[in-house]
This record gives C-alpha cells, sequence and structure tokens, in this order.
C-alpha cells in the first residue's frame, strides 16, 4: 500500500455562489468560501487562505486553512450601509496566482408596517401611530439594530411635531411614539427615509381644524353690568386643548332674556378670538350662551335700570 499525496496548490475558485444583493448593513449569507486544489484539480489542505474586505465592508476570520476537502471559508462578511453601492471580498492562497472576488450590491427599502392615523386634529399627536420595517431586496424583514429612520412631510406643508428620528429595534423596526401635524385642514403624506434603505411614503392623512375646547375657551362680558339700553362688549376666545388659539370656527350665540345682539353668528379670527356686542332690553341678569363646535360657553350680563 502506499499514499498519493496531492501535487502543490496550483488554483484557487469560489465554493459557493453568494446574493447578487444584500440589505444595507447586512451579513452575507450564505458566508463566502473558497476551494485550492492542485493542477489536477484535487483538493489540497493545509494552504493559508486571505480574505481581504473592500470597498468599506468589514470582515471576521480573515485568515483561514484549507480544510481535507481544500475549502477555507471567512467568519463572516458584512457589507457597507450605502444603498446601490457594491461591496466586495477579495480571497487569495499562498503560493497560488489569481485571487477570488466575491460582490454583492447594497440594496433594500423600508415598509411601513403601521400607517399613521388616516384622520388626525392638527396639533394633536396621533391616534395611531407609524411603525417602519427594514427590508432587504427580496422583501424579507432585516434584523438590524440602530439604523435611524427620520420622519418628515413629503407633501401638503405645514410643521410635523413629535420626535422625528427614532432608531431601529433588534428586529429591524422603527416605532414613532408621538407625532403630530400642525396646519391648515387639508391631506399630507408622511416619508420615512433612513441611509442605504429606500424611503417610504405613507398613506394619505386628513388633517383636520383643531378641535374647540370647552375648558381652554371663554366667553367674557365687559362691563358685566350695564344699564336697560346701553351695550356690552362680549368677547369669545377659542383655545384647543393644548392651549392653541382656534380659528375659523362658526360661533352661535343666544340669550335667555330680551336684548339685541351685534350679531348672533361670529368666526373666530386667527388669535381664536371673535367679538360683537349685546344690548339688554330689560333689567335683570341676562344669561348668554356662546356654541362653538362641542364648546358651550356662558356670560351674563347684569341690566340695571337707567339712572339706578
Amino acid at each position: 500500500a502506499f499514499d498519493i499525496a496531492s501535487a502543490g496548490a496550483a488554483g484557487i475558485a469560489a465554493n459557493v455562489a453568494i446574493p447578487a444583493n444584500t440589505a444595507p448593513g447586512g451579513t452575507v449569507s450564505p458566508t463566502p468560501s473558497v476551494k485550492v486544489t492542485d493542477a489536477g484539480g484535487n483538493p489540497v489542505a493545509g494552504v493559508t487562505v486571505t480574505f481581504t474586505p473592500l470597498d468599506g465592508s468589514t470582515a471576521t476570520g480573515t485568515t483561514q486553512v484549507t480544510s481535507a476537502q481544500g475549502i477555507a471559508t471567512v467568519g463572516s462578511w458584512t457589507i457597507g450601509t450605502s444603498a446601490g453601492a457594491t461591496y466586495r471580498l477579495r480571497a487569495t492562497a499562498d503560493g497560488v496566482g489569481g485571487e477570488v472576488i466575491f460582490s454583492t450590491t447594497a440594496s433594500g427599502g423600508l415598509a411601513i408596517l403601521t400607517q399613521p392615523s388616516a384622520t388626525v386634529e392638527s396639533g394633536q399627536v396621533f391616534p395611531q401611530q407609524p411603525v417602519i420595517q427594514l427590508r432587504d431586496a427580496s422583501g424579507s424583514p432585516v434584523a438590524l439594530a440602530g439604523v435611524e429612520v427620520v420622519a418628515t412631510i413629503s407633501s401638503g406643508g405645514g410643521t410635523l411635531g413629535g420626535t422625528t428620528t427614532v432608531s431601529t429595534d433588534a428586529q429591524g423596526q422603527a416605532t414613532f411614539t408621538n407625532l403630530s401635524i400642525t396646519g391648515s385642514p387639508g391631506t399630507r403624506r408622511l416619508l420615512f427615509a433612513a441611509s442605504g434603505f429606500t424611503a417610504v411614503t405613507s398613506a394619505e392623512i386628513a388633517v383636520t381644524a383643531p378641535g374647540v375646547s370647552q375648558a381652554q375657551s371663554s366667553f367674557t362680558a365687559d362691563p358685566a353690568a350695564v344699564t336697560v339700553g346701553a351695550p356690552s362688549t362680549l368677547t369669545v376666545t377659542l383655545r384647543d386643548q393644548s392651549g392653541a388659539p382656534v380659528p375659523g370656527v362658526s360661533i352661535s350665540l343666544g340669550t335667555d332674556a330680551s336684548g339685541t345682539f351685534g350679531s348672533t353668528t361670529l368666526t373666530s379670527g386667527s388669535d381664536g378670538t371673535a367679538s360683537t356686542t349685546y344690548t339688554p332690553a330689560a333689567e335683570g341678569v341676562h344669561t348668554l350662551t356662546a356654541s362653538a363646535q362641542a364648546a358651550g360657553l356662558t356670560t351674563a350680563v347684569t341690566a340695571l335700570a337707567a339712572g339706578g
């Protein structure tokens, strides 16, 4: 009996096919490996193979020794985060001319797992907050933590409030918690973007005028006591839950007594206020009401006898 040994290493070739696309910042799978052979195509064991990451990618276990099957596998290879960029990994074997170049292109996008509320009140936190998922080129979830997802208004204008930059968790999800839109009534869309991933746009969001808060609004009469036939100035101030003025809201006035309003229908101005007069026609306490949306406000004017 006698042993037949392989001749010296003469060639190196890729042992696996890697995907053409990998999620930005992702680890390439299957892990790149090469096979070293002699001139007759037989595997050669014990050859040192060096893997060199290129183009800003990184790798672990970059120095390996071929197995009995002539195979050497890099520990891991992680590409960079620039979407559309191609990343390469070079493999060379001691004493062997030539090299193997593995390459993959960073390709991935964002997907909206939970859409923001379809209808929101201007200046108020969305009842339903968006959740964004990282995905690879095939649409599968990418479990990559620490990727910053930024929300902006893509159409419709206004001001986006709340925490607009959120980092992904271990599942690759960015969960927003307190977004709001302040602006005139109308339709908006949000844009979600992250470095290295294709951005995604939300469904339409209908922004409505801010609701009138009865607790924050007021109705006053000045002076509160007048003689019969003399006017008192009425001022209605409408504010939302946060205390901000609510413009453009219709206000209806009424009384339980005999008197004349300068106008019984008002519209709040840019500062949320509207004014008119009330002239009592009889002595006594006149209770006045102001109705705006769901808010009902009251004030009183005391009418005194002339000369009293």
